[in-house]
């Protein structure tokens, strides 16, 4: 009979520790149709990207062009290319890296703040120091995410604007820490 008790406590407990496990390694984001009905939690959101005003935004290292993301490749011939001249091989070194910055994003219903959690490291660095150890020899290619691009972002919404006090009023209806942001799919 005790057994039996402490099989039935056993299980809600299991499966309530696997629950929280999958939750979070495999993060569930509940799709907003806006902004403006995007409820407290995880949220994903689409919608137009767009530079904060006070903030300088990232330069690609290849192309100068503005950017909120980057994310950079470069690949130098390995050993057995600069030995026997060949194009390439199992043994080219190949490194990449990723930066972003925040950024508003904007739909028809208004605009929200993203915060971006894992702001990766800094890629013009990244490739000046290639260059300077691999020259022309290099090859090196980036992916923007940029001012005007649709994407989709996942993400937590930390705050909401007017919650606080009557005088506190700004333009953005949220504020989202961001977990994920890629190129919008529609």
């Amino acid at each position: 009979m005790i057994r039996a008790d402490r099989r039935r406590l056993a299980i809600p407990w299991v499966v309530g520790l696997l629950s929280s496990l999958l939750d979070r390694l495999l993060p569930s984001y509940p799709r907003a149709d806006s902004i403006a009905a995007a409820q407290d939690g995880r949220v994903e959101l689409a919608g137009t990207v767009e530079l904060l005003e006070d903030d300088e935004p990232l330069q690609c290292p290849l192309t100068g062009a503005p950017a909120v993301a980057i994310f950079y490749r470069g690949r130098a011939p390995g050993l057995a290319a600069h030995a026997y001249g060949g194009q390439g091989d199992a043994l080219d070194l190949s490194i990449s890296g990723r930066e972003s910055r925040d950024f508003i994003l904007r739909d028809a219903t208004g605009s929200a703040i993203v915060r971006v959690r894992a702001r990766g490291g800094d890629v013009a660095r990244l490739h000046e120091r290639l260059v300077e150890q691999h020259g022309l020899s290099l090859r090196s290619e980036s992916e923007l995410l940029g001012p005007g691009e649709r994407v989709t972002v996942r993400g937590e919404v930390v705050e909401r604007d007017g919650v606080g006090g009557p005088h506190r009023r700004g333009p953005h209806l949220l504020t989202i820490a961001a977990d994920a942001v890629t190129r919008a799919s529609d």
